[in-house]
């Protein structure tokens, strides 16, 4: 039962990193050439 929330919760947390502005301005500063950079 831990296991699966604690799992759950990483992968929300995962998806809310991917898809917040902040995370993406990030990744464009590290990585200006990656595929998931956007302009």
């Amino acid at each position: 039962m831990f296991l699966c929330t604690f799992f759950q919760n990483n992968f929300l947390h995962l998806l809310y990193t991917l898809c917040s502005p902040g995370a993406q301005s990030s990744w464009r500063t590290k990585d200006p050439d990656s595929k998931f950079s956007t302009t």
